[in-house]
């Protein structure tokens, strides 16, 4: 293994005179190379494996939501994300929709994204749907239906950002 890194390594650089300005260019670059890649590589791996998600997204946000299929208006509200008490894998999210801040849904959590699975909300309301968390969790990107019980569901996308 460590021939095999060393081969490599050697490839990098260009046989010049030993002491050259040239020879240390040569070999403190490609270090210096692959460390700003191994660094640049590891920072997403790094926000998804340190901490719970749950708590990096846990808070008060501002929502930006828009009915695609029906003729109501763009809304603007506010929602507030917890974890779910019973569930490491789920979050609340209450005022969904702007249904009232005693409403909640669920929405399970896999990576950085948010799955709604035909969740029932007080009030008859049934919502499927799903999310993507921003990187650098201070947006999340939502799309999903909404039918109020009469078996006909609403389009919407909407815009959580960070309070």
């Amino acid at each position: 293994m460590f021939q095999k890194i060393k081969t490599i390594w050697h490839n990098f650089s260009i046989p010049i005179k030993k002491n050259s300005m040239k020879t240390r260019i040569s070999t403190v670059l490609p270090a210096g190379i692959l460390l700003i890649l191994f660094s640049i590589s590891c920072e997403d791996i790094e926000n998804l494996t340190t901490g719970d998600v749950r708590e990096k997204i846990e808070g008060y946000w501002d929502v930006s939501e828009d009915c695609t299929s029906c003729k109501s208006t763009f809304d603007a509200f506010n929602v507030y994300i917890s974890p779910h008490p019973d569930d490491s894998t789920m979050v609340l999210i209450d005022n969904f929709s702007q249904l009232g801040w005693e409403v909640s849904a669920r929405a399970k959590i896999s990576g950085r994204n948010l799955f709604i699975n035909s969740d029932k909300l007080e009030g008859g309301w049934t919502v499927i749907g799903s999310g993507t968390i921003s990187s650098n969790f201070k947006e999340i990107k939502w799309n999903y239906s909404m039918d109020d019980g009469s078996g006909l569901a609403d389009q919407y996308v909407a815009t959580y950002t960070r309070q």
